[in-house]
């Protein structure tokens, strides 16, 4: 593994990401690439184990990245149901080959993200700093317009389409 020690890769704050995937050397090699980046890794060799996981874990679970490819269940069909339960949390996608159709499909289901392996760790990195600096502006615009709507006095403000 190349030494990324470089201050230009964004770590993590030991947030908790969870790695999905059937072969145990890839659980293995992306909890250490995660810790070298300052995230708790946690792992699950299945969807089904995963979607336990998530639930245990809840508000805690900053990202989940899962392989496409797995026997019980496959990504897309985990991440329809990891997304019917946490429909903010940010999904990644590692697949040794991925079809434009399955990546546009998974794409639609938003905030998401896709990484081809073998994937680097400035690559794991940046990506999921990509998606903790939208989670932020999220949570900044709903802080927002919490005071605003406190300051109002109760008076509800039209939403517009």
């Amino acid at each position: 593994v190349e030494d990324f020690e470089s201050a230009e890769i964004p770590r993590g704050n030991g947030e908790i990401v969870m790695i999905v995937d059937d072969e145990p050397y890839i659980r293995t090699a992306g909890s250490l690439l995660l810790q070298r980046l300052n995230y708790r890794p946690i792992t699950a060799q299945d969807p089904e184990e995963a979607l336990l996981l998530a639930q245990q874990h809840g508000k805690e679970l900053r990202a989940v990245i899962t392989d496409l490819h797995m026997p019980k269940m496959d990504g897309l069909t985990f991440a329809t149901r990891l997304r019917e339960l946490f429909p903010n949390l940010p999904i990644l996608m590692t697949s040794g080959h991925m079809n434009e159709d399955v990546a546009s499909q998974f794409a639609s289901f938003g905030r998401t993200g896709r990484l081809d392996k073998p994937f680097s760790e400035p690559e794991l990195s940046e990506l999921l700093e990509k998606h903790e600096k939208a989670k932020r502006c999220l949570e900044q615009l709903a802080q927002s317009h919490t005071r605003t709507g406190a300051q109002s006095d109760g008076a509800r403000t039209p939403k517009t389409q």
